[in-house]
């Protein structure tokens, strides 16, 4: 068994899960500051252009705090965080108003993706357990119970932040909380002044300011890129099949399950979407991802505000209509 975890192959200076980045000419002369952490699971990276060191120091330090404070709403490893709390046996529960942002969100997300994105899928995602050093094929039985203990369809949402779960809902928001977690961010720093930086949170980009090159990388030769893209103002999310995975008798077991089976979606390697919001990106990512090309394809072309990019299993590339505005080469 061959097994991978998301972050084993990050490379600190520019290649990160996913993406290369750079300025213009792909070198450092114009970053005053660039720092990394690992929050949420992942290597956040932040790099602030044209600032007093001081400055530029001070703004990492509270957008770091922000990714932090995010984690601690999120995070579903630990029991004190906002989700824990709605992932106890609580039918019915008062939540935070990020958290019920989030939830109107995902809501939105799935009516939209037919399911494909689900975040109630927390039971399907601890059964598989791809954070474990050494994941397993979940046994049959158990599997399909964790299935009939999840889906968006036992979630009910009304008003004053109020959320009412069915059966033994758990939920899980990997595929929107870090993308988020990368807006608040970003906010933080453009209410400091910071109007030229890049966010990188394990492949989650969000731009502010000119000339930002985000390479995308190959899914199966980690040193290849595919495209680079030249991304300003924007961000970029990428789900691939190479980021969590254990391989198994020749075949990849990969942390995008479809919500319907509970097993890996397949036929596709990586989707990168491009988009203003970086939680939007991220969430459309996994949903194109288990929908297939053709219907991802089609989903992506009937939302205005996204592109995207689809590799599929045979290195098939498949580019959305205006995906092309934003390739650099």
């Amino acid at each position: 068994m061959k097994n991978r975890i998301l972050g084993s192959l990050v490379f600190v200076l520019f290649l990160t899960t996913g993406y290369f980045l750079g300025s213009m000419d792909f070198g450092l002369k114009d970053y005053s500051v660039k720092r990394e952490r690992i929050i949420m699971g992942t290597v956040v990276e932040i790099l602030i252009r044209n600032m007093p060191q001081d400055v530029a120091h001070n703004a990492i330090n509270k957008a770091f705090a922000e990714f932090e404070r995010i984690d601690n709403l999120f995070s579903t490893y630990k029991k004190e965080s906002g989700v824990s709390e709605l992932n106890s046996d609580l039918e019915k529960a008062t939540v935070d108003s990020e958290i019920y942002f989030i939830l109107k969100t995902c809501d939105e997300i799935t009516k939209s993706t037919n399911g494909a994105f689900d975040a109630a899928t927390g039971n399907i995602v601890d059964v598989w357990n791809f954070s474990s050093t050494q994941p397993q094929i979940p046994d049959s039985k158990i599997l399909s119970e964790a299935v009939d203990n999840s889906g968006w369809i036992n979630v009910e949402l009304s008003d004053s932040n109020y959320v009412i779960k069915k059966k033994r809902i758990r939920f899980n928001f990997g595929a929107i909380a870090k993308g988020y977690a990368v807006d608040k961010a970003a906010f933080v720093l453009v209410n400091l002044g910071i109007n030229d930086f890049l966010i990188n949170a394990g492949g989650e980009i969000k731009t502010s300011g000119k000339n930002w090159k985000v390479g995308i990388q190959h899914p199966r030769r980690p040193t290849e890129l595919i495209k680079s893209l030249l991304i300003e103002d924007y961000s970029v999310a990428t789900s691939g099949d190479y980021e969590q995975y254990f391989e198994l008798t020749g075949k990849r077991y990969h942390h995008i399950l479809n919500p319907k089976t509970g097993y890996p979606a397949r036929d596709i390697q990586s989707v990168t979407i491009v988009a203003k919001d970086n939680f939007v990106a991220d969430a459309y990512a996994t949903g194109v991802f288990v929908l297939g090309k053709d219907k991802g394809l089609a989903l992506i072309e009937s939302i205005e505000s996204i592109e995207g990019m689809i590799i599929t299993e045979s290195d098939e590339i498949i580019k959305s209509s205006g995906f092309n505005k934003y390739v650099w080469r």
